[in-house]
């Protein structure tokens, strides 16, 4: 199953970034996740790592978004896409070869405008969000979905501190999610300018229901409970081109959740610098973190992190026409 997982997401990262820019898998869109691969830091002690990745992939279903070298001006920008975003991470310990590695797949909308100095897109998404793992989130001798895994989640005390309880080797974790997400870019025209400045708000809603329709048993009301229902996010990014072939982003991230267990950190904040040489779309960036992990279930650690590696961002060769 893992073989079958990694393949799967190298496949499609690689098929993206070789793709001719007529298909449908490297089609612009304003927001979008940023393919990554680093070195990073442990969370907690017990659990050194030696990598971690988050390869991504967007399909457009249909997408009038200029390509970035383009001079067409639609008269109405939109997309509807699919995309499949997955993030593991190879630990020293037993990892076989990943260890709890997580996807998400979501169905998604864009929507952007022009404003008289810059840009606002909005997009919507929904989707399902899981390490696809057997085990018992609580104990590694439980079964997921089994009468006594249910009964251990249900007994989890309010201040019991779940980092600890957490079965770290196969635990599952599951959820559906849906998301809205706006973001706000100044200035919109760029080629000549020396910086631009990227906002960004999002807000995630946790749910049973696939897409709120459908009563599709991927999302546990356990998991749920414990990673809280709502969730909100910020980020502030500054772009600026230099004399010297490359151009640098300095980026600050925060995201809050609501309803969480007590012993989850609530906040996470995300601070980094990253280096584009030339006209790439590859940076080499460094980064800090506090608060509360983010790869699944991993959401009951928090500490800091500090975090080096590559990122793939198209973002930084566009403008809005």
């Amino acid at each position: 199953m893992f073989r079958v997982y990694l393949f799967f997401s190298f496949f499609l990262v690689c098929y993206g970034l070789s793709a001719q820019k007529q298909t449908p898998f490297n089609a612009y869109l304003p927001i979008r996740e940023s393919a990554e691969v680093n070195w990073s830091s442990p969370m907690v002690d017990e659990e050194p790592l030696i990598f971690e990745a988050e390869p991504t992939i967007y399909f457009s279903l249909y997408n009038n978004y200029p390509y970035y070298d383009s001079l067409a001006k639609p008269e109405k920008v939109e997309a509807f896409y699919v995309n499949y975003s997955s993030h593991f991470r190879m630990f020293q310990g037993r990892s076989k070869p990943v260890r709890m590695p997580s996807y998400k797949a979501m169905v998604g909308y864009q929507r952007s405008v022009e404003l008289e100095d810059g840009y606002f897109s909005i997009a919507l998404e929904s989707g399902h969000y899981s390490n696809g793992q057997s085990g018992c989130a609580w104990a590694d001798t439980s079964i997921d979905g089994t009468l006594d895994c249910r009964r251990l989640a249900q007994a989890l005390g309010e201040n019991e501190d779940l980092s600890k309880r957490l079965n770290r080797i196969n635990g599952n974790f599951s959820t559906n999610l849906s998301r809205i997400r706006l973001q706000y870019v100044s200035p919109k025209k760029r080629r000549n300018q020396a910086y631009f400045q990227r906002f960004d708000l999002d807000y995630t809603y946790n749910h049973e229901a696939l897409f709120l329709i459908f009563k599709y048993n991927g999302s546990a009301d356990n998991d749920v409970k414990v990673i809280g229902r709502h969730q909100v996010g910020f980020s502030y990014e500054y772009n600026r081109n230099t004399d010297l072939n490359f151009s640098y982003a300095f980026k600050l991230a925060t995201k809050r959740l609501i309803g969480q267990h007590n012993s989850i950190e609530p906040w996470r904040f995300e601070t980094s610098v990253s280096v584009f040489p030339e006209d790439w779309i590859t940076a080499f960036y460094l980064e800090y973190i506090y608060g509360h992990d983010d790869y699944n279930f991993r959401i009951v650690d928090a500490g800091q992190q500090v975090s080096i590696g590559l990122r793939w961002d198209l973002f930084q060769a566009k403008e809005f026409r």
